[in-house]
This record gives C-alpha cells, sequence and structure tokens, in this order.
C-alpha cells in the first residue's frame, strides 16, 4: 500500500527491500493496523507507506549474518512505517520469534498494543493489591492492558461496554462496569484509553 497524494493509500507494486548489513528480509503473514496509523491516511503523502506492526516468515539473514534461522516465524515492530508489503527489511533487534501456538493474525496485532501494556505495568508498579480503574478496556488496544493487571495480581474494575467482553472479565474476578459515572471515585491507579476526558470523571476525590 503506498500513498497517492490524495489523502489515501492505494495497492501499488515496490521495489524489493534493499536491507543494510544489520537488516534481515521477512516474508509478511499479516499486519496490524493501528490507530495512529489510520490517523495518518487521511494525510498520506505520495509514496508514503504505512505499517509497523507484522508477522510472518524469516528468509534471508542480515548481511552480518545475525538473525534466526529461515523459516522461523516471527513479530516485529518497525521504529518507522512501511511494513504493509509483502517482504520487508527490518533490524534483527526488532523482530522476536513468534509464539507457535499463535496466529499471524494475532502474533502481529501484539508488538504496539502489547509493549504499551507492558510499560504501563512497569510504570503504574503493579503489585498484588493494587487497585486499577480502566477505560475503553472493550478496545483492543486496552485489552492487553488489562491482560497485565490481570496477570500482576491486581484488582481491575474494567469499564466495558461489550457483553462478550464483561462476561470474559468476570471470569477473570474483575468488577465490571458499563457506564464510566458507576465507577468509584477511590482507587490506586487509573488508566484511561477512550477520549482522554473520561477518568476526570471519576477521579473527583479519588486516588491517582
Amino acid at each position: 500500500m503506498v500513498g497517492d497524494g490524495k489523502g489515501s493509500v492505494v495497492p501499488a507494486g515496490v521495489d524489493e527491500p534493499l536491507p543494510k548489513p544489520h537488516e534481515a528480509v521477512v516474508a509478511v503473514e499479516a499486519v496490524s493496523i493501528n490507530r495512529g496509523e489510520i490517523f495518518r491516511l487521511e494525510l498520506a503523502a505520495a509514496g508514503w507507506r504505512p505499517g509497523k506492526d507484522f508477522a510472518g516468515v524469516f528468509v534471508r539473514a542480515a548481511g552480518d549474518g545475525s538473525g534466526p534461522v529461515a523459516g522461523t516465524r516471527v513479530v516485529g515492530h518497525g521504529p518507522h512505517h512501511s511494513r504493509w508489503a509483502e517482504h520487508v527489511a527490518i533490524s534483527i533487534d526488532r523482530i522476536v520469534d513468534a509464539p507457535p501456538d499463535l496466529s499471524g493474525e494475532i502474533a502481529a496485532a501484539l508488538p504496539l498494543s502489547g509493549l504499551t501494556a507492558l510499560r504501563l505495568a512497569r510504570s503504574a508498579r503493579l503489585s498484588p493489591g493494587t487497585s486499577v480503574l480502566m477505560t475503553g478496556v472493550s478496545g483492543g488496544g486496552a485489552t492487553p492492558s488489562a491482560s497485565s493487571v490481570v496477570g500482576a495480581g491486581a484488582y481491575l474494575i474494567a469499564i466495558v461496554r461489550m457483553q462478550l467482553r464483561d462476561e470474559v472479565w468476570r471470569r477473570f474476578g474483575a468488577t465490571t462496569l458499563t457506564d464510566v459515572t458507576d465507577a468509584p471515585t477511590e482507587f490506586d491507579v487509573g488508566m484511561e484509553s477512550i477520549d482522554g476526558t473520561s477518568l476526570a470523571e471519576v477521579r473527583k476525590g479519588g486516588l491517582s
């Protein structure tokens, strides 16, 4: 996919990637569509290529010989765009082996949202007993963060507006609410994942 210079992207043929000495070539199986990329599509300059997160098969080692064995399934997160392609050149330190039990589609959705979840968990210093109020848990971006909260043994108070997701988080022991106005005003950590204003509604008298 390539920017057409008219505020959109279109399918187009591009040259095969020419990797630098520290870059390998991956045959792409699936890509992830992230929110930031969606915003940029309307401003796409001619020749701009979207895509950061992807999953695929390692086909050619870097010029310095580094990288996994050819045929290894990998997942990657590029520092810039252009991953929506059949083949990509990517720095070795930007790819890892893909979990063997995940499809390419699911693996491709992990990098950006997963890294965000990890950084949030570390920044919040989550531990058993910590109470975490999170908005927008129905969304794809917030789901990994909610999982990290549960995985750390913290107590999750989730604002969920999809019945299926509501049932899932209840099984993990979370308290689920369908409206932010029903949320408690006291909690240890707040994570906003909607529009930047919802959390402010429940912070009146609450802890952050």
